[in-house]
């Protein structure tokens, strides 16, 4: 399955899962409530995602800045969800650096000051960086209850984000995508994190996902 919506969608907002026959997809951004997708939204192009697999599920964020050339170029970047069982007591957590023009980070517990790392010198538009993780970027842990999480630029002491209050019940999967710009303290474009529930029923098609702070 993949996640898409055609009432169209506002930043930070993240569609339910929809079903597709597996193969290659070519995909147009258009305006929200067009009636077709013969035009880009704003001149953008035509995106070809990598073959989907029968049975699998994937997340396709729109990230980067529009007009950039190179790495930080918007596109539509496609990440697969790890399915099947979890260990009892434990969760499956992702973190995807989205944020354009920001450093590389490293993003892990936060007591105080004191940073200790779970995923070290993350790149934008990747989720490695995580010992452990499977192939698809998840590292399996402890249930999280009211826990803190920090992110800090990789090589600094320095923490630029603090996620206070995070909690994921055992047997869930999340995913936690590093979206906004840095500097940005304020607004849409503030620099924050996306919490999402993956593999999880939509409500009003969309998906469950929680913006911190």
């Amino acid at each position: 399955e993949s996640r898409g919506r055609s009432a169209g969608l506002a930043l930070p907002q993240v569609t339910g899962y929809i079903p597709l026959p597996p193969g290659q997809w070519q995909v147009r951004l258009v305006a929200a409530n067009a009636t077709d997708c013969n035009t880009s939204l704003a001149g953008l192009p035509e995106y070809t995602l990598p073959n989907l697999t029968a049975g699998a599920w994937a997340t396709v964020a729109a990230s980067g800045r529009v007009g950039d050339m190179g790495a930080t170029a918007f596109s539509l970047r496609p990440f697969v969800d790890t399915s099947g069982p979890i260990a009892a007591g434990q969760i499956r957590a992702r973190f995807v650096h989205a944020s354009p023009g920001t450093p590389n980070v490293d993003v892990g517990a936060l007591a105080g000051t004191t940073l200790t790392p779970i995923w070290t010198n993350t790149a934008f538009a990747s989720f490695s960086g995580a010992m452990g993780a499977d192939a698809n970027g998840y590292v399996t842990t402890a249930a999280l209850s009211m826990a803190t999480l920090g992110v800090r630029v990789n090589g600094t002491n320095t923490i630029a984000l603090t996620l206070p209050i995070v909690s994921s019940a055992a047997g869930s999967q999340v995913s936690v995508f590093a979206i906004g710009l840095a500097g940005m303290t304020s607004g849409d474009q503030r620099l924050s994190a996306l919490v999402c529930q993956d593999l999880q029923d939509q409500s009003m098609g969309l998906a469950p996902c929680a913006r911190i702070p």
